[in-house]
């Protein structure tokens, strides 16, 4: 039975990694997984010892050692000699892998979850921030482990630290038709999923004009809210239209904020948005970062760094409150398809400030005007951020910025075209960039990579302009290039560093 729960959590993940991945079909009838412990990675392949593994148990190896290369979708850094971990290949190929003790967290269904495991809070509670929503008077309306209809209803919030509509627990779901919520009040939310509940949403309308006022949020990996047809606007600092701990899922919406990033994910969370626009007139218009870090947005907004009058009272209730007591781990993950993202006045389109993130973005119009796509960075606590950026047909612009502790992985396939400088200034702790034979890099700037792989093994694909792309020779993934200095269109080169 533990060998079988495991499999259950494992084949959960995988799909849900394989869907972010660059394959563009679905996975083989022949993929099957394979368990094993790390001996060895490169930037190429992950060496195992086979062998069984039962959840809580121990590991038992049968002495055979075996290579799989690895598929663009992971850090090959993320695995280390000794660590258990599931693989599912094809061959020799695998199209995805997972650190069995990244899936234990992941183990918690409907409204309860072991004490101890990764998503428990210090009394073992599911999910987080329990004591702040399941008050008496926490929501206008609340749905706590029932169905809920909300049709052709009106709701507004005028206090601070309250919430709109709030769906509690595995067998609280609520869906909403032609309704609208209004949030004034600070430290707010309009609407709220957590503990494993569920809200869907079509032709609604939500606003907030409040400072740290989210439209809506989810709180932990099993809650989720699904809007279609609809609208979402903030009008104050501090305030994103979305900020997911789970999964949000967006068709079809309107979503504009004047004053913040425009959508804010957590560790552990997923944004999905398909056939929909969002505009950041304030900070980054998709921000990759842990709860504390969202306070940059309401600071930023006045010239002294300072909040404006009475925003600091209630600035630990409410919305802010439910997410502090997480310890909840995991990349944050946003896709875009068929879709439209601006951030306004030249702000950096991603964002991801000390945790690990993966974007993934699909025939999506993105704003000419960026000067920086992406930037990745340590948090205060020194935490390095991680992004991988993958291309599937899109056309990406803009700088990507690094700092000494950032790694960024650029992943371009099918058709995508990438126009910017990466990483100028040589600082990443990691990077790497791959190009399918039929995607293209406009490079705007002297660059600096770690690792390049490419399609077009002469690299015609990389327009210079008279810039120099500079690589590590060391590096066992560039011997391809034997260590040389490659000509490339428009008058720079590829070259050594």
């Amino acid at each position: 039975m533990k060998r079988l729960l495991l499999v259950g959590c494992l084949s959960c993940l995988l799909l849900l990694t394989l869907s972010a991945c660059s394959r563009s079909t679905e996975a083989s009838e022949n993929d099957n997984i394979v368990y094993g412990q790390v001996v060895k990675t490169d930037e190429n392949q992950i060496t195992i010892e086979s062998g069984d593994y039962t959840y809580g148990g121990s590991f038992e190896g049968d002495g055979c050692e075996k290579s799989y290369n690895l598929p663009e979708n992971v850090f090959y850094d993320d695995f280390k000699a000794g660590d258990i971990v599931s693989i599912l290949c094809d061959g020799r190929d695998a199209t995805a892998v997972a650190n069995v003790k990244d899936v234990n967290h992941r183990r918690s269904s409907g409204s309860g979850s072991d004490p101890g495991s990764e998503n428990s809070g210090s009394d073992g509670a599911s999910g987080f921030g329990q004591a702040v929503l399941t008050g008496a008077d926490a929501a206008q309306l609340s749905a706590d482990d029932e169905p809920v209809a909300v049709n052709d209803d009106n709701y507004e919030v005028q206090e601070d630290g309250q919430i709109g509509i709030l769906a509690l627990n595995s067998g609280g779901k609520i869906t909403m038709r032609r309704s609208s919520v209004a949030v004034m009040g600070r430290n707010s939310c309009g609407i709220i999923a957590a503990n494993g509940a569920s809200i869907d949403g079509e032709q609604v309308n939500l606003s907030t004009s409040g400072e740290n006022a989210a439209a809506a949020a989810t709180l932990d990996l099993t809650s989720v809210i699904d809007l279609s047809d609809s609208t979402m606007e903030t009008a104050a600092s501090g305030s994103p239209c979305v900020i997911s701990a789970g999964n949000i899922s967006l068709t079809g919406v309107s979503a504009t904020v004047q004053k913040s990033s425009g959508v804010a994910i957590l560790p552990g969370g997923v944004v999905n948005l398909k056939n929909s626009s969002m505009v950041s007139h304030g900070d980054a218009a998709v921000k990759l970062c842990n709860i504390p870090d969202l306070q940059d947005d309401r600071e930023a907004d006045t010239e002294s760094g300072s909040r404006s009058s009475g925003s600091s009272e209630g600035h630990d209730s409410g919305i802010e409150k439910a997410f502090s007591s997480s310890t909840q781990s995991g990349k944050a993950k946003f896709m875009a398809d068929g879709s439209s993202i601006e951030a306004v006045s030249n702000k950096t389109l991603v964002q991801v400030t000390g945790i690990e993130g993966f974007v993934k973005m699909m025939n999506t119009d993105l704003a000419s005007a960026n000067q920086v796509l992406a930037d990745v960075r340590a948090d205060e606590q020194k935490n390095g951020g991680k992004l991988l950026l993958y291309g599937v047909n899109q056309k990406y612009s803009g700088d990507i910025t690094c700092d000494k502790s950032s790694k960024v992985k650029l992943v371009l396939t099918e058709g995508s075209s990438y126009s910017g400088a990466f990483d100028a200034k040589g600082a990443a702790a990691y990077s790497k960039v791959y190009l399918s034979r039929n995607s293209a890099w406009n490079v705007t700037g002297d660059s600096h990579i770690d690792s390049l792989r490419n399609g077009d093994k002469k690299c015609r694909n990389i327009k210079s302009n008279g810039h120099t792309v500079y690589y590590d020779k060391n590096r066992e993934a560039n011997d391809w290039l034997g260590g040389k200095t490659l000509s490339l269109p428009g008058g720079g080169t590829l070259q050594p560093e």
